[in-house]
């Protein structure tokens, strides 16, 4: 008598070749999950800086044209006294914490290069690593304070002065 079994399962060479292939698709997606990311975080950084930008200059319009960076004599402040401008109240003189102008901001975003959240201003060139952003009291820009971001944006605002037809200072 003769009895046929029947084994319903994959041959070692039908699993090597799933594995293989997996592995081209992995080999693949992996690169590009990993740009995507990097992209995305560009991205926030760009739109951080924007905010900080527009926050400065809401305060520059309530304030006659003053930047919130520098005191009534047209000296830099310090970073304290500048992120107590952007979130908080402040009077006329830009007197924190008086007063009935801003906030302009809830709180200083969070940069996405090194997830610090603060501020230092003038110094070293943006890229140093030392806080969240750097702002440039010379130019009014700030900028991510993290060497990837700051690389990046420097370049980006290069290019749309260049757009816009503005020189770009020495």
């Amino acid at each position: 008598m003769n009895v046929h079994r029947s084994y319903r399962a994959f041959s070692l060479i039908e699993m090597v070749m799933v594995v293989a292939i997996m592995g081209c698709v992995a080999g693949i997606a992996a690169p590009r999950l990993t740009s995507a990311a990097s992209s995305a975080n560009t991205s926030a950084a760009i739109a951080n800086v924007r905010i900080l930008e527009n926050a400065v200059e809401v305060y520059a319009a309530e304030h006659s044209g003053f930047s919130p960076a520098v005191d009534s004599k047209g000296n830099p402040v310090d970073a304290d006294l500048l992120v107590k401008r952007l979130t908080g109240f402040t009077d006329e003189a830009g007197n924190p914490g008086t007063g009935f102008y801003g906030p302009y901001l809830h709180m200083l975003p969070r940069n996405p290069g090194n997830y610090l959240r603060s501020l230092r201003v003038d110094g070293a060139d943006a890229g140093a690593g030392t806080a969240g952003w750097r702002f440039d009291t010379s130019t009014g820009r700030f900028l991510p304070d993290d060497p990837a971001h700051a690389t990046v944006l420097k370049g980006l605002v290069g290019a749309s002065k260049m757009e816009a037809g503005v020189e770009e200072e020495p």
